[in-house]
């Protein structure tokens, strides 16, 4: 890009985030990158020599662009935890994990449940390179456990409209993790900067997806 473009490409975004209401919300480092990815390919197809017809349909991108930060970003309230970001919408929330260092982008180990399971039959629900997904039942009790890669993870939606309270930190081996109730099942979720863990149960609490989250090791 040369500096015109360069210049074009920052003020358009300025434009475009000069707008938005000043709610409580954080922009995530991907999604910044996109913004300005979709604005780059714009001007590489809208030379300034153009005309002025070429100019209006330049503002009716502008628009959709803003419009779309507008209906993703607001009436979103973040809160961080260690590493996890929990962006609560009305109904929903959304859960997102900056890539570390040493986060892979296919599972190339896999973690298992090493104790808390005794008498519970093992299915797989899932597997693939970004993530497994495992059912343990024992009459009506049930069990998930994920492992997933960062970016599987990323944009992950959990219902909270029907959430008991409110979603929790708490600690696993060391580990902030985050639990939470809606009603039907209780979930947990946590990352040791490789993977993603989840565990979803409803018939098991607080304290005990704990002591099973605190079991989950490499597979030997």
């Amino acid at each position: 890009m040369n500096n015109i473009e360069i210049a074009l490409e920052e003020t358009m975004y300025e434009m475009i985030f000069s707008d938005i209401p000043k709610t409580n919300y954080k922009i995530r480092r991907s999604f910044d990158r996109r913004m300005k990815k979709m604005i780059r390919s714009y001007l590489a197809d809208n030379t300034l020599d153009k005309s002025v017809h070429k100019s209006k349909k330049r503002w009716r991108y502008i628009i959709i662009i803003a419009v779309t930060l507008v209906l993703t970003i607001t009436a979103a309230a973040v809160v961080c935890y260690n590493n996890i970001t929990l962006e609560k919408h009305d109904t929903f929330s959304l859960l997102h994990i900056e890539d570390t260092e040493k986060a892979p982008e296919n599972i190339e180990q896999e973690y298992v449940i090493t104790a808390g399971i005794d008498g519970y039959m093992r299915y797989t629900f899932y597997n693939n390179d970004g993530c497994i997904v495992e059912e343990y039942k024992d009459g009506d009790s049930q069990i998930i456990f994920s492992q997933m890669t960062f970016s599987h993870f990323n944009g992950t939606r959990i219902n909270t409209e029907t959430a008991e309270g409110a979603i929790t930190a708490v600690d696993v081996n060391g580990i902030t993790a985050l639990y939470f109730e809606n009603g039907k099942e209780n979930t947990l979720v946590w990352n040791n900067d490789e993977y993603v863990f989840s565990f979803q149960a409803n018939k098991l609490g607080k304290d005990e997806l704990i002591a099973l989250s605190e079991s989950v090791k490499p597979k030997q």
